[in-house]
């Protein structure tokens, strides 16, 4: 990947709002944002930016390819594969979603519009490799997949019912190789003409439940365009997570993250190394990860005083 590439990824991922208008670059940021340096870097590789701005914009939606490459890991992406290291195979951070469709459903289309999600996002067909003890995630070129099809029009409604909860768990409980790849895979079962389920797991390093939205929003739009037999119409990405990881490590590399460590040694400093959590019989030796939910409705006011709470401590709800 040149420098340029470099460059703009890092831009885009500071927010900056780059754009060719002939031989001109324009440049729009937040003041502050750009520094002295940065602006150096931008007047020595002008053309070049201008020349990937202009390629870029000739691409067509989903078929703009995004950069391929080596990229340095994120503070959590290297978290996730530090427990995959530590507990291999484990099926502990597999995302997992299902969809019921009471339409009929063209396989053939549904499959290309994965494989346009796919080429779309980078995070998709990023792997995780090893290199001189650290990761490093590698975003390679695009490679279809394969949409696996259960037909299971043929069994009893009751039986329907178990054949494809079993199938949910089955697609779910498959281990990721987060080296090899791919980490993510989809599934289309058949119920009926007009009633099918789609299955997609996706390991947590390259996605998030929010990014499960946006997942499915492409594969919508994706979807509509194959079944016209045209080829999806979406805007380009305007960054990649590889950039925001590369500035991460910028911003949080050397003096600035000591400050940061030092105040969670102090916080953490003396509390207990395992938290006995339930009280009511003893933590087994391995775990098993099984459970159950629990239902419960907030009044009004205490789910609004939670919102201000999330307001005032600038947090998501979630989070709160």
């Amino acid at each position: 990947m040149s420098g340029a590439h470099e460059l703009l990824m890092r831009l885009e991922a500071l927010g900056v709002i780059l754009r060719a208008d002939g031989r001109r670059l324009l440049v729009s940021a937040t003041v502050g944002r750009l520094d002295a340096e940065l602006r150096r870097q931008i007047a020595r590789q002008k053309l070049e930016l201008i020349r990937l701005l202009a390629k870029r914009e000739s691409g067509s939606g989903a078929h703009a390819q995004a950069p391929e490459g080596r990229f340095p890991v994120s503070f959590a992406q290297r978290r996730l594969w530090f427990l995959d290291r530590l507990e291999p195979d484990s099926i502990v951070y597999n995302l997992g979603a299902q969809h019921f469709i009471g339409a009929a459903v063209d396989a053939t289309a549904l499959e290309a519009a994965f494989n346009d999600v796919i080429r779309r996002q980078p995070a998709l067909r990023t792997v995780f490799v090893e290199i001189d003890g650290e990761p490093v995630q590698v975003v390679q070129s695009f490679s279809p997949q394969l949409l696996t099809l259960y037909d299971l029009s043929a069994l009893p409604e009751d039986e329907q019912h178990e054949a494809t909860a079993q199938l949910t768990l089955q697609e779910a409980k498959k281990p990721f190789d987060l080296a090899k790849g791919p980490l993510v895979r989809a599934a289309l079962v058949t119920l009926g003409q007009e009633a099918h389920k789609f299955l997609y797991t996706v390991h947590h390093i390259v996605c998030d439940g929010w990014s499960l939205g946006v997942l499915l929003a492409d594969l919508s739009v994706a979807y509509a365009a194959r079944q016209a037999d045209k080829l999806p119409e979406m805007s380009p990405l305007t960054t990649y997570y590889g950039a925001y990881a590369a500035t991460e490590r910028q911003r949080l590399g050397g003096p600035a993250l000591t400050p940061l460590l030092d105040y969670w040694r102090r916080r953490l400093s003396g509390a207990a190394p395992v938290l006995e959590l339930p009280t009511d019989r003893p933590r087994p030796s391995t775990r098993n990860f099984s459970g159950a939910a629990a239902t419960f409705t907030f009044s009004p006011e205490l789910s609004e005083a939670l919102r201000a709470l999330a307001r005032r401590e600038r947090a998501t709800l979630y989070t709160t």
